[in-house]
């Protein structure tokens, strides 16, 4: 709709620059903006400036002709730290920050003290596994021409299976995470934290398909998944991870060896978690669980929620989760069983059918703002008092989930 706004306006390819952050860090997703810019925005000699994650280097460089910049956005803290490409040699943006010298150097001294601090709590408490110990309090000495990227890098290189030494408590999450122990210790139940800080989902609920948005964790290779399912201490963690997470979604484990949950007292306060963000979080934990121990977890979490959302009616936000990609994180068997059970109650008929009823009366409620608007629009009039309070009273809903408006899980 708004390439067809663009072309038939006087604006089309009359922009000598333009610069795009995108909302989604999808591949797919910056290659539509790209392609958008280049055919409506710019003139033929239009310059383009895009900001996205830096693992998105490889992609833009051969594939769409951007070119990666030296100048790097310097946002303290922020957990995935953005890069600058552009479509044209611009000295400017090619030449590096002063400022990211002293800020490397300043987050270099925090790491050692704090890795040595939690170093220290490990020996004393005689937690040090027979594994021999990533040497952490004396990482790689950096130039100060390396940014922080570069700095993260080094210091995964210097251990063989993060996964695994993670979740021996050996490695803090990266970036500006903690250990495993101090994340379950301070984190659990701060979930201001936890919903904001994007870099540690990855690191809790490792699994072998993919890294998810957090470009300095790896994948779970055969070795780390067989080692984790048989290390006892490891195992301990992973259900504390489970049950801080549960947790944050109003839900409790209330039979360690069977999996079961139920609704935790604080559950109508969380029900406001289940964003399209942190249904990609279930995905990834659903998948998780699957692969590094306590596999039996997965089909309890899944029924509940089907119950929830499909018989229940809550939870409106995570039905296009349940269906396309919960259940489908299940083994065959059970998914087929589950599947079976919805089917025979005819729940997603009825679902459906509720919803629709919900959804016709919306675009009634829609249908009458625009009508009264374009009205006094057309008149130069203004509204009547009636079309004014159904402008002021009514919310605009939109018809579309974040699903449909183009992302998909993780």
């Amino acid at each position: 709709m708004l390439a067809s706004l663009v072309a038939q306006s006087t604006l089309r390819n009359s922009f000598d620059l333009v610069f795009v952050e995108p909302q989604f860090v999808d591949q797919e997703i910056i290659a539509k903006y790209i392609d958008f810019v280049s055919k409506y925005l710019l003139h033929p000699e239009g310059k383009f400036i895009l900001s996205t994650l830096a693992e998105r280097t490889t992609f833009l460089e051969h594939q769409c002709g951007m070119k990666h910049m030296r100048f790097s956005p310097n946002i303290p803290r922020l957990v995935y730290q953005y890069q600058f490409y552009a479509n044209w040699d611009c000295e400017l943006l090619n030449e590096e920050n002063e400022e990211l010298a002293d800020l490397l150097k300043q987050e270099e001294e925090s790491f050692v003290e704090e890795t040595e601090h939690e170093r220290m709590r490990r020996i004393k408490s005689q937690e040090i596994q027979s594994v021999e110990t990533p040497n952490l309090t004396t990482p790689p000495r950096l130039s100060t021409s390396f940014s922080r990227v570069d700095k993260n890098k080094q210091l995964l290189k210097s251990v063989e299976y993060p996964n695994l030494a993670f979740y021996r408590n050996q490695l803090p999450s990266i970036p500006h995470g903690e250990f495993i122990d101090a994340i379950h210790n301070k984190w659990t139940g701060n979930y201001s934290l936890l919903e904001f800080h994007h870099g540690y989902i990855q690191w809790i609920f490792c699994n072998s398909v993919d890294e998810g948005m957090n470009h300095y964790c790896r994948k779970l290779t055969p070795y780390e998944a067989h080692e984790m399912q048989n290390d006892a201490k490891i195992q301990k963690r992973v259900i504390m991870s489970y049950k801080m997470m549960l947790d944050f979604y109003g839900i409790e484990l209330y039979d360690d060896m069977k999996g079961l949950v139920r609704r935790a007292p604080h559950w109508t306060e969380r029900e406001s978690a289940f964003t399209f963000h942190n249904n990609l979080r279930i995905t990834r934990l659903l998948k998780s669980l699957g692969e590094i121990g306590n596999r039996s977890f997965k089909r309890p979490l899944v029924d509940f929620f089907a119950h929830e959302i499909l018989e229940k009616d809550q939870l409106k936000s995570s039905y296009k989760s349940l269906l396309g990609f919960w259940i489908k994180t299940l083994d065959s068997e059970d998914q087929v069983t589950l599947m079976n059970q919805i089917t025979e109650k005819n729940l997603i008929a009825q679902y459906e059918k509720r919803n629709a009823l919900v959804k016709r009366r919306v675009r009634r409620v829609r249908r009458s703002r625009i009508s009264g608007i374009n009205g006094a629009i057309a008149t130069g009039n203004s509204m009547s008092k009636e079309n004014q309070a159904t402008f002021k009273c009514c919310p605009v809903y939109s018809s579309t989930t974040p699903e449909e408006e183009g992302d998909n899980e993780t």
